[in-house]
C-alpha cells in the first residue's frame, strides 16, 4: 500500500531554475525565458525577498479636527496729540524763542513727532550780503540728537533783496530718547550752520504774518528702536 505523505506549500519565492520550469529531479517544464526576462524576473525576485513590493494605494483623508477657541479681542490705544495754534503770531524776531507748548509724554521709549506749519519770510539786508536764517526746535532747551535736529533754512541772494515774498511752510520730524514727563517744546530761530564760514547776514526774517500758526505733537509708539539710518 502506498501512503503519500501531505503535500506541503510555501510563500518562498522560487528560484530561477523553478522559474524556467527546470527543477532537478521533476518532470516539470515551462516555457523558455530570455536573458533579459530572466534578468527583469531574478531582480522581481530579490525585490520579493527584501520586501520591496509595489506601492500600496492612497490611503483615505482623516477627520476635520475641531474649531479652535475664539481669541481675545485686539484692543488699539488711543493716540496721545496735542495741537497748539496761533493765530497771526507776526514775529520779527531774528534770534531766539518764538513761540512754545507744554506736553506731557506718557512713556520713556516712544518718539515724538511734530508737524509745524505757518508763514515764513527772509529778506536779505542789502544788495551786497546774502542772508540766511534757521528755524528748529528744542525739546527742554536741547535740540533733538536722535536721528536729527527738527529745522529749516531759508537762504536769499543779494539781488533780492528788495523782495518781500512770505511763503507759507510746512517742518515736520521725529524725536526719540526724550524722558516721560512734561516736555518744554519750542520754535527757535538762529543763524544758518555756515554763517560763520561763508559770512551770511541775518536779515530781514519774519514769521506767521496775518495767518494761523499751527503745531501738532503726538507720542509715538515705535517698532524698532532706531528711526532711520544715515546715508
Amino acid at each position: 500500500m502506498n501512503i503519500e505523505g501531505p503535500h506541503t506549500h510555501t510563500d518562498k519565492p522560487h528560484d530561477l531554475d523553478d522559474i524556467q520550469g527546470k527543477a532537478k529531479g521533476t518532470n516539470i517544464t515551462g516555457p523558455e525565458l530570455t536573458k533579459d526576462e530572466v534578468k527583469v524576473t531574478r531582480q522581481q525576485c530579490d525585490a520579493d525577498r527584501r520586501g520591496n513590493g509595489k506601492q500600496g494605494m492612497k490611503g483615505e483623508s482623516g477627520q476635520r479636527g475641531l474649531v479652535g477657541m475664539k481669541g481675545a479681542s485686539g484692543h488699539c490705544p488711543p493716540r496721545h496729540i496735542l495741537h497748539a495754534t496761533w493765530r497771526a503770531l507776526n514775529s520779527n524776531h531774528f534770534e531766539g524763542p518764538l513761540l512754545s507748548t507744554i506736553f506731557v509724554k506718557e512713556f520713556f521709549g516712544t518718539a515724538l513727532r511734530l508737524t509745524w506749519s505757518g508763514d515764513l519770510r527772509l529778506k536779505a539786508n542789502s544788495e551786497d550780503v546774502p542772508a540766511c536764517r534757521r528755524w528748529y526746535f528744542t525739546f527742554n532747551g536741547n535740540e533733538c540728537v536722535n536721528p536729527h535736529p527738527i529745522d529749516a533754512q531759508l537762504y536769499t541772494e543779494t539781488q533780492m533783496y528788495l523782495d518781500n515774498i512770505h511763503r507759507h511752510t510746512t517742518i515736520d520730524g521725529m524725536c526719540q530718547g526724550l524722558f516721560n514727563g512734561r516736555v518744554l517744546i519750542e520754535l527757535n530761530i538762529g543763524p544758518c550752520r555756515l554763517t560763520q564760514q561763508l559770512g551770511f547776514s541775518e536779515g530781514y526774517p519774519f514769521t506767521g504774518w496775518d495767518t494761523t500758526t499751527s503745531l501738532i505733537v503726538e507720542e509715538i509708539h515705535l517698532i524698532t528702536n532706531k528711526l532711520g539710518e544715515d546715508n
